[in-house]
């Protein structure tokens, strides 16, 4: 759902892509708390005192969802219940249900508008490849960051020096997430000799997850919950 009285962009997102690039082979996925990534953006003096500010943000995101999606509120209640986001025990406890509010916006505000795009992608044809991943490796600066947007680029880029938003990649997944990325630019698919990327599709649903552990490998349809639960609701 969008509200194109308030959207600078003339058509649907989802749409436009698929309209515009269906021969373009595309690689595309999220991190597992995206959102987080906003924490260090509330302009405050101190980690406590921006978590806090937080906390009202993604409040006040959830609020907004319930008034503009009253006939998805029983699902949006639902996906806040079976939220799994990886904790950490002074904020959650400070703040409870902090990362349960920070999951849902991340998913409204991010993973389901990707996956959107890559339906309508498909539903177009065309000859164009689609892969998704999920990139769910903590960062190491802080606790409260989790795997936030941007986290995975030193990972891409091979960087195990240091990483604002990261701290010190792990060496074999860098490697590994690195060489998949090369791949994809050389020939258009990210399969490695390593790990075997299937194109993803809207039956099996086949996507990439980089692991917390360090590990990657095919997940079919991950958090399948969510998405079911979330589908109608899309914010760019």
């Amino acid at each position: 759902m969008r509200d194109d009285e308030r959207s600078i962009i003339p058509s649907d997102v989802g749409q436009a892509i698929a309209d515009r690039s269906p021969d373009v082979d595309l690689m595309i996925g999220t991190v597992g708390d995206e959102i987080r990534y906003w924490i260090d953006e509330m302009g405050m003096d101190s980690d406590d005192e921006n978590v806090e500010v937080f906390y009202d943000f993604v409040l006040g995101k959830f609020a907004s969802y319930k008034e503009k999606f009253p006939e998805l509120v029983q699902d949006l209640e639902t996906a806040l219940a079976i939220s799994d986001p990886v904790q950490d025990s002074k904020y959650s406890a400070m703040y409870p249900g902090i990362w349960e509010y920070a999951d849902i916006a991340s998913e409204v505000s991010f993973r389901v508008p990707s996956l959107d795009i890559v339906e309508k992608r498909l539903a177009a044809g065309g000859d164009g490849k689609t892969y998704m991943y999920q990139f769910d490796k903590r960062g190491t600066t802080n606790d409260f960051f989790g795997a936030c947007h941007a986290c995975e680029l030193c990972y891409v880029f091979n960087n195990t020096v240091f990483d604002y938003m990261t701290g010190r990649a792990e060496p074999k997944l860098a490697a590994d997430v690195s060489a998949a990325w090369v791949a994809f630019a050389r020939t258009g698919d990210p399969s490695t000799e390593a790990h075997a990327w299937p194109q993803y599709d809207t039956e099996v649903r086949p996507v990439m997850v980089m692991n917390d552990d360090s590990t990657m490998g095919i997940v079919n349809d991950p958090k399948s919950a969510m998405r079911e639960l979330l589908s109608e609701i899309l914010i760019f």
